[in-house]
Protein backbone atom coordinates (compact mmCIF):
# COMPACT_ATOMS: atom_id res chain seq x y z
CA UNK A 1 0.00 0.00 0.00
CA UNK A 2 0.79 3.53 -0.50
CA UNK A 3 0.19 7.16 -1.14
CA UNK A 4 -2.33 5.89 -4.06
CA UNK A 5 -4.07 3.93 -2.20
CA UNK A 6 -3.32 0.36 -4.41
CA UNK A 7 -1.74 -2.64 -4.66
CA UNK A 8 0.74 -3.85 -7.55
CA UNK A 9 -1.11 -5.23 -10.01
CA UNK A 10 0.94 -8.66 -10.03
CA UNK A 11 1.84 -9.75 -6.50
CA UNK A 12 3.58 -12.81 -6.33
CA UNK A 13 5.11 -15.34 -2.81
CA UNK A 14 7.58 -18.06 -2.08
CA UNK A 15 6.65 -20.45 0.44
CA UNK A 16 8.32 -20.20 3.48
CA UNK A 17 8.95 -23.85 4.16
CA UNK A 18 10.63 -24.08 0.72
CA UNK A 19 12.52 -21.11 1.03
CA UNK A 20 13.94 -22.44 4.41
CA UNK A 21 15.11 -25.78 2.73
CA UNK A 22 16.93 -24.31 0.15
CA UNK A 23 18.86 -22.20 2.31
CA UNK A 24 19.73 -24.63 4.20
CA UNK A 25 21.53 -26.77 1.29
CA UNK A 26 22.86 -24.06 0.03
CA UNK A 27 25.18 -23.57 3.10
CA UNK A 28 26.23 -27.34 3.21
CA UNK A 29 26.05 -26.93 -0.74
CA UNK A 30 24.01 -30.28 -1.04
CA UNK A 31 21.47 -28.21 -3.56
CA UNK A 32 18.79 -31.10 -4.76
CA UNK A 33 18.65 -31.30 -8.74
CA UNK A 34 15.96 -32.41 -10.79
CA UNK A 35 15.30 -34.66 -13.04
CA UNK A 36 17.27 -32.61 -15.60
CA UNK A 37 20.11 -32.04 -13.61
CA UNK A 38 19.04 -28.32 -12.87
CA UNK A 39 19.07 -27.16 -9.19
CA UNK A 40 15.78 -27.03 -7.77
CA UNK A 41 14.90 -23.63 -6.31
CA UNK A 42 11.86 -22.70 -4.57
CA UNK A 43 8.90 -20.96 -6.91
CA UNK A 44 7.79 -17.58 -6.77
CA UNK A 45 3.77 -18.28 -7.46
CA UNK A 46 1.55 -15.72 -8.18
CA UNK A 47 -1.45 -14.25 -5.97
CA UNK A 48 -4.76 -12.87 -7.31
CA UNK A 49 -5.93 -9.45 -6.67
CA UNK A 50 -9.19 -7.72 -7.82
CA UNK A 51 -7.85 -4.75 -8.36
CA UNK A 52 -6.55 -3.59 -11.94
CA UNK A 53 -3.48 -3.22 -13.18
CA UNK A 54 -1.73 0.03 -11.99
CA UNK A 55 0.73 1.34 -14.44
CA UNK A 56 1.86 4.30 -11.76
CA UNK A 57 3.57 1.93 -9.52
CA UNK A 58 6.56 -0.29 -10.52
CA UNK A 59 7.95 -2.84 -7.49
CA UNK A 60 11.24 -4.72 -7.84
CA UNK A 61 14.02 -6.64 -5.71
CA UNK A 62 17.55 -5.62 -5.75
CA UNK A 63 19.69 -8.13 -3.89
CA UNK A 64 18.47 -7.96 -0.43
CA UNK A 65 16.13 -5.08 -0.71
CA UNK A 66 12.78 -4.11 -2.40
CA UNK A 67 12.41 -0.98 -4.14
CA UNK A 68 8.98 1.04 -4.82
CA UNK A 69 8.67 3.50 -7.82
CA UNK A 70 5.78 5.67 -8.01
CA UNK A 71 4.96 8.48 -10.39
CA UNK A 72 2.26 10.62 -8.44
CA UNK A 73 0.82 11.20 -5.05
CA UNK A 74 -1.75 13.37 -3.30
CA UNK A 75 0.62 16.13 -2.51
CA UNK A 76 1.55 16.15 -5.76
CA UNK A 77 -1.40 15.00 -7.78
CA UNK A 78 -2.62 11.75 -8.97
CA UNK A 79 -1.20 10.86 -13.01
CA UNK A 80 -3.49 9.39 -15.61
CA UNK A 81 -2.20 6.44 -16.75
CA UNK A 82 -2.06 7.43 -20.47
CA UNK A 83 -0.22 10.11 -19.82
CA UNK A 84 2.73 8.26 -18.62
CA UNK A 85 6.03 8.26 -21.08
CA UNK A 86 9.72 7.65 -21.15
CA UNK A 87 10.52 11.19 -20.42
CA UNK A 88 7.92 11.06 -16.83
CA UNK A 89 10.08 11.62 -13.68
CA UNK A 90 9.15 9.02 -10.89
CA UNK A 91 8.73 11.32 -7.86
CA UNK A 92 8.25 8.53 -4.98
CA UNK A 93 11.11 6.03 -4.18
CA UNK A 94 10.78 3.92 -0.73
CA UNK A 95 13.95 1.36 -0.45
CA UNK A 96 13.08 -1.31 2.40
CA UNK A 97 15.74 -4.15 3.22
CA UNK A 98 13.66 -7.58 3.13
CA UNK A 99 15.10 -9.35 6.11
CA UNK A 100 14.27 -6.15 8.27
CA UNK A 101 10.52 -6.28 7.27
CA UNK A 102 8.56 -7.56 10.45
CA UNK A 103 4.70 -8.14 10.88
CA UNK A 104 2.88 -5.02 11.88
CA UNK A 105 0.84 -5.22 14.90
CA UNK A 106 -2.52 -4.22 14.32
CA UNK A 107 -4.73 -2.69 17.21
CA UNK A 108 -8.37 -3.80 17.73
CA UNK A 109 -10.16 -2.15 15.46
CA UNK A 110 -7.73 -2.96 12.50
CA UNK A 111 -8.65 -6.83 13.84
CA UNK A 112 -11.76 -6.96 12.38
CA UNK A 113 -13.14 -7.79 9.55
CA UNK A 114 -12.79 -5.58 6.35
CA UNK A 115 -15.80 -4.78 4.62
CA UNK A 116 -14.57 -5.49 0.87
CA UNK A 117 -17.02 -3.38 -0.42
CA UNK A 118 -15.70 -0.31 1.37
CA UNK A 119 -12.52 -1.10 0.30
CA UNK A 120 -13.46 -0.85 -3.60
CA UNK A 121 -15.50 2.13 -3.00
CA UNK A 122 -12.49 3.72 -1.38
CA UNK A 123 -10.22 2.40 -4.04
CA UNK A 124 -12.44 3.98 -6.78
CA UNK A 125 -13.17 8.02 -5.31
CA UNK A 126 -8.92 7.60 -4.97
CA UNK A 127 -8.40 6.60 -8.47
CA UNK A 128 -10.91 8.36 -10.13
CA UNK A 129 -9.22 8.25 -13.71
CA UNK A 130 -10.76 4.40 -13.76
CA UNK A 131 -14.32 5.82 -13.76
CA UNK A 132 -15.87 7.63 -16.97
CA UNK A 133 -16.13 10.99 -17.15
CA UNK A 134 -19.70 12.71 -16.63
CA UNK A 135 -22.43 12.09 -14.35
CA UNK A 136 -20.39 9.21 -12.11
CA UNK A 137 -18.73 11.93 -11.33
CA UNK A 138 -21.27 15.05 -10.41
CA UNK A 139 -25.09 16.11 -11.24
CA UNK A 140 -27.06 18.02 -13.43
CA UNK A 141 -29.08 20.65 -12.67
CA UNK A 142 -32.36 18.66 -13.67
CA UNK A 143 -30.61 16.10 -11.02
CA UNK A 144 -30.47 18.61 -8.51
CA UNK A 145 -33.78 19.56 -8.99
CA UNK A 146 -35.35 15.98 -9.10
CA UNK A 147 -32.76 15.72 -5.84
CA UNK A 148 -34.77 18.52 -4.32
CA UNK A 149 -38.35 17.13 -4.73
CA UNK A 150 -37.31 14.00 -4.03
CA UNK A 151 -35.98 15.55 0.16
CA UNK A 152 -39.20 17.53 -0.01
CA UNK A 153 -41.10 13.76 -0.24
CA UNK A 154 -38.86 12.36 2.29
CA UNK A 155 -39.34 14.89 4.52
CA UNK A 156 -43.20 14.79 4.46
CA UNK A 157 -42.99 11.24 4.96
CA UNK A 158 -40.98 11.59 8.34
CA UNK A 159 -43.52 14.05 9.38
CA UNK A 160 -46.50 12.04 8.64
CA UNK A 161 -44.94 8.70 9.90
CA UNK A 162 -42.18 9.28 12.46
CA UNK A 163 -42.13 5.58 13.32
CA UNK A 164 -41.41 4.42 10.32
CA UNK A 165 -37.66 3.14 9.07
CA UNK A 166 -35.87 5.89 7.29
CA UNK A 167 -36.24 5.89 2.95
CA UNK A 168 -33.53 4.46 0.89
CA UNK A 169 -34.17 7.22 -1.71
CA UNK A 170 -30.56 8.90 -2.90
CA UNK A 171 -27.81 7.26 -1.18
CA UNK A 172 -24.27 8.26 -2.69
CA UNK A 173 -22.62 6.25 -5.77
CA UNK A 174 -19.33 4.87 -5.63
CA UNK A 175 -18.21 8.61 -6.50
CA UNK A 176 -19.56 9.86 -3.32
CA UNK A 177 -22.14 11.90 -5.41
CA UNK A 178 -25.51 11.34 -4.37
CA UNK A 179 -28.26 9.39 -6.77
CA UNK A 180 -31.61 8.83 -6.39
CA UNK A 181 -32.17 5.50 -6.81
CA UNK A 182 -34.23 5.34 -9.84
CA UNK A 183 -31.79 6.38 -11.43
CA UNK A 184 -29.35 3.32 -10.59
CA UNK A 185 -31.29 0.91 -12.77
CA UNK A 186 -30.09 1.45 -16.44
CA UNK A 187 -32.36 -0.81 -19.01
CA UNK A 188 -30.06 -2.67 -20.86
CA UNK A 189 -30.27 -5.54 -23.46
CA UNK A 190 -27.07 -7.47 -24.30
CA UNK A 191 -25.98 -8.72 -27.66
CA UNK A 192 -26.16 -12.11 -26.26
CA UNK A 193 -29.23 -14.35 -27.20
CA UNK A 194 -28.93 -16.52 -24.04
CA UNK A 195 -29.81 -13.44 -22.03
CA UNK A 196 -32.77 -12.94 -23.36
CA UNK A 197 -35.39 -15.03 -21.03
CA UNK A 198 -35.44 -14.28 -17.29
CA UNK A 199 -34.07 -17.27 -16.33
CA UNK A 200 -30.92 -16.94 -18.08
CA UNK A 201 -30.27 -13.19 -16.76
CA UNK A 202 -31.31 -14.98 -13.38
CA UNK A 203 -28.64 -17.83 -13.33
CA UNK A 204 -25.78 -15.10 -15.18
CA UNK A 205 -26.43 -12.51 -12.89
CA UNK A 206 -26.20 -15.58 -10.03
CA UNK A 207 -22.75 -17.08 -10.93
CA UNK A 208 -20.89 -14.28 -12.24
CA UNK A 209 -21.04 -11.79 -8.99
CA UNK A 210 -19.34 -13.34 -5.91
CA UNK A 211 -21.76 -12.47 -3.04
CA UNK A 212 -20.66 -10.58 0.19
CA UNK A 213 -23.41 -10.32 2.89
CA UNK A 214 -24.21 -6.45 3.95
CA UNK A 215 -21.82 -5.00 6.64
CA UNK A 216 -24.52 -4.31 9.57
CA UNK A 217 -27.37 -6.83 8.62
CA UNK A 218 -29.89 -4.70 10.01
CA UNK A 219 -29.01 -0.90 7.83
CA UNK A 220 -29.08 -0.14 3.94
CA UNK A 221 -25.79 0.01 2.53
CA UNK A 222 -23.95 2.79 2.98
CA UNK A 223 -23.40 3.23 -0.98
CA UNK A 224 -25.48 2.43 -3.99
CA UNK A 225 -22.76 1.65 -6.61
CA UNK A 226 -23.78 1.47 -10.43
CA UNK A 227 -24.16 -1.70 -12.22
CA UNK A 228 -20.98 -0.37 -14.32
CA UNK A 229 -18.69 -0.64 -11.51
CA UNK A 230 -20.16 -3.76 -9.80
CA UNK A 231 -19.60 -5.76 -13.07
CA UNK A 232 -16.31 -4.87 -13.31
CA UNK A 233 -15.76 -5.47 -9.14
CA UNK A 234 -18.01 -9.11 -10.45
CA UNK A 235 -19.11 -9.04 -6.63
CA UNK A 236 -21.49 -7.05 -4.58
CA UNK A 237 -24.17 -6.93 -1.78
CA UNK A 238 -27.94 -7.80 -2.65
CA UNK A 239 -28.81 -4.06 -3.47
CA UNK A 240 -25.87 -4.52 -5.94
CA UNK A 241 -27.29 -8.15 -7.39
CA UNK A 242 -30.86 -6.57 -7.53
CA UNK A 243 -29.44 -3.26 -9.57
CA UNK A 244 -27.85 -5.30 -12.09
CA UNK A 245 -30.57 -8.40 -12.37
CA UNK A 246 -33.66 -5.60 -12.96
CA UNK A 247 -31.38 -3.15 -15.18
CA UNK A 248 -30.92 -6.54 -17.63
CA UNK A 249 -34.28 -7.89 -17.25
CA UNK A 250 -36.34 -4.53 -17.79
CA UNK A 251 -33.91 -4.56 -21.30
CA UNK A 252 -35.31 -7.22 -22.38
CA UNK A 253 -38.77 -6.44 -21.63
CA UNK A 254 -40.18 -7.31 -18.60
CA UNK A 255 -41.35 -5.68 -16.22
CA UNK A 256 -39.05 -6.11 -13.04
CA UNK A 257 -38.37 -4.24 -9.87
CA UNK A 258 -36.06 -3.56 -6.80
CA UNK A 259 -37.54 -4.79 -3.24
CA UNK A 260 -36.00 -3.93 -0.21
CA UNK A 261 -37.85 -5.82 2.84
CA UNK A 262 -36.82 -8.20 5.69
CA UNK A 263 -35.60 -11.94 5.03
CA UNK A 264 -34.29 -14.58 7.80
CA UNK A 265 -31.26 -15.03 8.05
CA UNK A 266 -29.83 -18.38 6.16
CA UNK A 267 -31.25 -15.81 2.91
CA UNK A 268 -28.75 -12.72 3.81
CA UNK A 269 -26.13 -15.30 4.68
CA UNK A 270 -26.20 -16.91 2.05
CA UNK A 271 -26.25 -20.13 3.36
CA UNK A 272 -28.03 -22.75 1.29
CA UNK A 273 -27.12 -26.32 3.61
CA UNK A 274 -31.34 -26.41 4.20
CA UNK A 275 -32.40 -26.14 0.60
CA UNK A 276 -32.71 -28.71 -2.00
CA UNK A 277 -30.33 -28.85 -4.61
CA UNK A 278 -31.91 -27.21 -7.75
CA UNK A 279 -29.95 -29.36 -10.26
CA UNK A 280 -31.20 -32.58 -7.94
CA UNK A 281 -34.94 -30.41 -8.30
CA UNK A 282 -34.28 -30.36 -12.41
CA UNK A 283 -33.58 -33.97 -12.31
CA UNK A 284 -35.93 -35.07 -10.51
CA UNK A 285 -38.87 -32.87 -12.82
CA UNK A 286 -37.49 -34.84 -15.54
CA UNK A 287 -37.29 -38.30 -13.92
CA UNK A 288 -40.79 -37.35 -12.97
CA UNK A 289 -41.95 -36.39 -16.08
CA UNK A 290 -40.36 -39.86 -17.81
CA UNK A 291 -41.98 -42.26 -15.20
CA UNK A 292 -45.27 -40.39 -16.15
CA UNK A 293 -45.11 -41.17 -19.89
CA UNK A 294 -43.71 -44.68 -18.40
CA UNK A 295 -47.17 -45.30 -16.79
CA UNK A 296 -49.43 -44.00 -19.74
CA UNK A 297 -47.51 -46.38 -21.99
CA UNK A 298 -47.41 -49.08 -19.36
CA UNK A 299 -51.44 -49.07 -19.19
CA UNK A 300 -52.23 -48.99 -22.88
CA UNK A 301 -54.02 -52.62 -23.11
CA UNK A 302 -51.84 -54.87 -26.13
CA UNK A 303 -53.75 -57.45 -27.65
CA UNK A 304 -50.43 -59.25 -27.47
CA UNK A 305 -50.32 -59.32 -23.91
CA UNK A 306 -50.75 -62.79 -21.82
CA UNK A 307 -53.30 -62.67 -18.44
CA UNK A 308 -51.06 -63.49 -15.12
CA UNK A 309 -50.99 -66.60 -13.70
CA UNK A 310 -53.56 -67.45 -11.01
CA UNK A 311 -51.71 -66.92 -7.59
CA UNK A 312 -53.05 -68.95 -4.70
CA UNK A 313 -52.69 -67.54 -1.07
CA UNK A 314 -53.50 -69.37 2.37
CA UNK A 315 -56.54 -67.02 4.04
CA UNK A 316 -55.02 -68.45 7.38
CA UNK A 317 -51.44 -67.75 6.56
CA UNK A 318 -52.62 -63.85 5.75
CA UNK A 319 -54.73 -63.89 9.12
CA UNK A 320 -51.24 -65.18 10.94
CA UNK A 321 -49.48 -62.71 9.32
CA UNK A 322 -51.72 -59.73 10.11
CA UNK A 323 -51.18 -60.51 13.89
CA UNK A 324 -48.01 -60.75 14.49
CA UNK A 325 -47.68 -57.30 12.51
CA UNK A 326 -50.38 -55.95 14.73
CA UNK A 327 -48.31 -57.33 17.79
CA UNK A 328 -44.72 -55.90 16.97
CA UNK A 329 -46.63 -52.36 16.29
CA UNK A 330 -48.26 -52.24 19.71
CA UNK A 331 -44.96 -53.65 21.14
CA UNK A 332 -42.92 -50.56 19.66
CA UNK A 333 -45.39 -48.22 21.05
CA UNK A 334 -45.38 -49.50 24.14
CA UNK A 335 -41.76 -48.70 24.36
CA UNK A 336 -41.93 -45.60 22.85
CA UNK A 337 -44.00 -44.52 25.85
CA UNK A 338 -41.77 -45.92 28.38
CA UNK A 339 -39.08 -43.17 27.22
CA UNK A 340 -39.35 -39.91 29.68
CA UNK A 341 -41.44 -37.16 28.33
CA UNK A 342 -39.41 -34.43 29.72
CA UNK A 343 -36.33 -35.94 28.00
CA UNK A 344 -38.16 -35.27 24.62
CA UNK A 345 -38.64 -31.60 26.34
CA UNK A 346 -35.25 -30.52 27.10
CA UNK A 347 -34.11 -32.31 23.30
CA UNK A 348 -36.76 -29.79 21.24
CA UNK A 349 -35.94 -26.76 23.17
CA UNK A 350 -32.30 -27.32 22.58
CA UNK A 351 -32.71 -27.41 19.67
CA UNK A 352 -35.24 -24.50 19.47
CA UNK A 353 -32.35 -22.36 21.29
CA UNK A 354 -29.83 -23.17 18.61
CA UNK A 355 -31.66 -21.59 16.03
CA UNK A 356 -33.03 -18.64 17.62
CA UNK A 357 -32.60 -15.02 16.05
CA UNK A 358 -31.92 -12.29 17.40
CA UNK A 359 -32.31 -10.67 14.62
CA UNK A 360 -35.16 -12.07 13.44
CA UNK A 361 -37.90 -10.14 11.45
CA UNK A 362 -35.13 -7.43 11.31
CA UNK A 363 -32.24 -8.19 8.83
CA UNK A 364 -32.58 -6.09 5.73
CA UNK A 365 -32.69 -7.78 2.53
CA UNK A 366 -33.00 -6.76 -1.00
CA UNK A 367 -34.38 -8.65 -4.04
CA UNK A 368 -36.44 -8.70 -7.31
CA UNK A 369 -39.75 -9.40 -8.50
CA UNK A 370 -40.94 -9.93 -11.80
CA UNK A 371 -44.48 -8.71 -12.36
CA UNK A 372 -47.37 -10.25 -14.65
CA UNK A 373 -48.09 -8.41 -18.24
CA UNK A 374 -44.82 -8.50 -20.03
CA UNK A 375 -43.53 -10.76 -22.09
CA UNK A 376 -45.85 -13.49 -21.29
CA UNK A 377 -45.64 -13.59 -17.44
CA UNK A 378 -48.45 -15.18 -16.02
CA UNK A 379 -48.53 -14.42 -12.57
CA UNK A 380 -45.90 -12.08 -9.98
CA UNK A 381 -42.89 -13.68 -8.98
CA UNK A 382 -39.93 -13.32 -6.61
CA UNK A 383 -36.18 -14.04 -7.33
CA UNK A 384 -33.28 -14.15 -5.11
CA UNK A 385 -30.29 -12.89 -7.24
CA UNK A 386 -27.87 -14.29 -5.11
CA UNK A 387 -28.86 -17.89 -5.64
CA UNK A 388 -31.02 -17.70 -8.90
CA UNK A 389 -33.78 -19.20 -7.42
CA UNK A 390 -37.73 -17.97 -8.12
CA UNK A 391 -40.42 -18.13 -6.25
CA UNK A 392 -44.37 -17.31 -5.83
CA UNK A 393 -45.18 -14.39 -3.92
CA UNK A 394 -47.12 -15.60 -1.81
CA UNK A 395 -45.09 -19.34 -1.03
CA UNK A 396 -41.42 -17.30 -0.52
CA UNK A 397 -38.79 -17.16 2.57
CA UNK A 398 -39.15 -13.30 3.04
CA UNK A 399 -40.66 -11.48 5.86
CA UNK A 400 -41.61 -8.25 4.63
CA UNK A 401 -41.20 -5.36 2.40
CA UNK A 402 -40.43 -1.84 3.08
CA UNK A 403 -40.56 -0.22 -0.69
CA UNK A 404 -40.26 -1.34 -4.10
CA UNK A 405 -38.75 0.79 -7.25
CA UNK A 406 -37.75 0.50 -10.83
CA UNK A 407 -36.14 2.74 -13.73
CA UNK A 408 -39.66 4.90 -13.56
CA UNK A 409 -40.64 5.55 -9.63
CA UNK A 410 -40.19 4.61 -5.98
CA UNK A 411 -43.47 3.30 -3.84
CA UNK A 412 -43.47 2.64 -0.48
CA UNK A 413 -45.78 -0.32 1.25
CA UNK A 414 -48.25 1.07 3.66
CA UNK A 415 -49.37 -2.25 3.82
CA UNK A 416 -48.25 -4.99 6.66
CA UNK A 417 -45.21 -6.17 5.97
CA UNK A 418 -43.47 -3.24 7.56
CA UNK A 419 -41.05 -3.77 10.50
CA UNK A 420 -43.88 -1.81 12.33
CA UNK A 421 -45.68 -4.26 11.45
CA UNK A 422 -43.36 -7.49 12.27
CA UNK A 423 -42.98 -6.16 15.36
CA UNK A 424 -45.97 -7.21 16.36
CA UNK A 425 -46.35 -10.24 14.89
CA UNK A 426 -43.57 -11.04 16.99
CA UNK A 427 -45.39 -10.14 19.88
CA UNK A 428 -47.63 -12.34 19.15
CA UNK A 429 -46.52 -15.24 18.56
CA UNK A 430 -49.36 -17.40 17.09
CA UNK A 431 -49.22 -15.66 13.99
CA UNK A 432 -46.55 -15.83 11.34
CA UNK A 433 -45.78 -13.24 8.96
CA UNK A 434 -47.65 -13.51 5.48
CA UNK A 435 -46.31 -12.40 2.27
CA UNK A 436 -49.35 -13.33 0.52
CA UNK A 437 -51.75 -10.61 2.01
CA UNK A 438 -49.50 -7.62 0.66
CA UNK A 439 -52.07 -6.58 -2.62
CA UNK A 440 -49.15 -5.56 -5.73
CA UNK A 441 -51.65 -2.96 -7.19
CA UNK A 442 -49.28 -0.01 -7.37
CA UNK A 443 -51.98 2.04 -8.77
CA UNK A 444 -53.79 1.32 -5.58
CA UNK A 445 -52.72 5.03 -3.39
CA UNK A 446 -54.17 3.44 -0.45
CA UNK A 447 -51.22 0.57 -0.21
CA UNK A 448 -48.67 2.33 -2.08
CA UNK A 449 -47.44 5.35 -1.79
CA UNK A 450 -45.65 6.75 -4.60
CA UNK A 451 -42.82 9.08 -4.82
CA UNK A 452 -43.52 11.06 -8.48
CA UNK A 453 -47.17 12.00 -9.01
CA UNK A 454 -46.99 10.25 -12.83
CA UNK A 455 -44.29 8.20 -14.45
CA UNK A 456 -43.99 10.98 -16.67
CA UNK A 457 -41.88 13.79 -15.28
CA UNK A 458 -38.54 11.04 -15.12
CA UNK A 459 -39.11 9.66 -18.74
CA UNK A 460 -39.78 12.76 -20.18
CA UNK A 461 -36.10 13.71 -18.18
CA UNK A 462 -34.71 10.64 -19.19
CA UNK A 463 -35.75 11.33 -23.21
CA UNK A 464 -34.64 15.15 -22.88
CA UNK A 465 -31.37 13.65 -21.81
CA UNK A 466 -31.10 11.41 -24.40
CA UNK A 467 -32.28 13.76 -27.17
CA UNK A 468 -29.65 16.30 -25.72
CA UNK A 469 -26.88 13.91 -26.13
CA UNK A 470 -27.93 12.96 -29.88
CA UNK A 471 -28.98 9.17 -28.35
CA UNK A 472 -32.88 9.18 -28.60
CA UNK A 473 -34.08 7.26 -25.91
CA UNK A 474 -33.19 5.71 -22.43
CA UNK A 475 -32.24 2.34 -24.07
CA UNK A 476 -29.91 3.48 -26.49
CA UNK A 477 -26.85 3.45 -23.91
CA UNK A 478 -25.60 0.12 -22.31
CA UNK A 479 -24.60 -0.41 -18.65
CA UNK A 480 -21.50 2.07 -18.82
CA UNK A 481 -23.00 5.99 -19.00
CA UNK A 482 -22.73 8.21 -21.64
CA UNK A 483 -20.64 10.60 -20.24
CA UNK A 484 -22.33 13.69 -21.93
CA UNK A 485 -25.83 12.47 -21.02
CA UNK A 486 -25.85 14.18 -17.88
CA UNK A 487 -26.62 11.59 -15.39
CA UNK A 488 -30.20 10.64 -16.16
CA UNK A 489 -29.67 7.44 -18.06
CA UNK A 490 -29.47 5.71 -14.98
CA UNK A 491 -25.89 3.94 -14.73
CA UNK A 492 -24.78 6.09 -11.74
CA UNK A 493 -24.94 4.21 -8.36
CA UNK A 494 -26.98 5.36 -5.70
Amino acid sequence: LDELGGVSHSLYKLDQLELTTYLGTKKTENIPVGPTGAPLRPEWMEVETELDQNVCRLACFSENSLCIFQVGSKTLGLVVPTEISEDTFWDCFKNSVVTDLVEKELDEASLKPVNAKKTRVKHTTENLSAIPKGSFRGITKKEALMLEYVENFRLQFVELYPKRRPLFLFPPNECGINKFVCTTIRPTQLPYTELYDYDTCIRFVADFLKYEALEDPIQYPEQLPSPYSILQWQAGDCFDFSLVLVSLLTGVGYDAYVVVGYAPKAVTMYNQTKTYCPLLETTKDEKGDKQTEDKKKSTQPSKYAIKPALVLESQFILEQDAKAAAAKAAQLAAEDAAIPQEEEEDENAEEEDGGVDDLAGRRVHCWVMVMAGKREVGENFFVEPSTGRTYACNNSPYEGVEFIWNHTNFWVNMQEGTINSLAQIRENKDQTPKMENISWDLKNTDKWEFVLETQDPLETLRAEEGAAAGEGGENATPLAPNPEAGGEGGTEGG
